[in-house]
């Protein structure tokens, strides 16, 4: 269904993209468009019949006046997973904005994980 429409791909100076969606077993497309900065990937996406697949906040996408020419359609009947972590020196205490950081993104992925199960 997408194959006549330009695919476009975000590779940034210090890692390709590209190499995860092989990894996921998508095959890159012919007509594919490599942009290196988000402008010009939100600039081809809006202006254009192009499209992108990404992991992306639903929410945000559809409550913000920012991204008025995009919109996000999730992928039925697909389960991808993905690990979340973050890391610390273990000699040195979270900071209060790292505490809030981890209880936040706590409260947003708990509903998720336990709607997945």
């Amino acid at each position: 269904m997408l194959k006549p429409f330009p695919f476009i791909v975000y590779n940034d100076e210090n890692y390709n993209f590209s190499y995860e969606w092989s990894d996921l077993g998508y095959r890159m497309p012919s007509n594919t468009i490599a942009v290196c900065d988000r402008s010009s990937m939100y600039e081809f996406l809006g202006e254009t019949n192009a499209y992108t697949i990404g992991i992306h906040n639903n929410y945000a996408y559809q409550n913000t006046n920012y991204y008025t020419k995009m919109k996000a359609i999730p992928l039925a009947g697909h389960k991808l997973t993905f690990e979340l972590g973050w890391i610390k020196h273990k000699s040195h205490p979270l900071s209060p904005i790292a505490k809030e950081y981890i209880e936040e993104l706590t409260k947003a992925v708990t509903p998720l994980i336990t709607n997945n199960r």
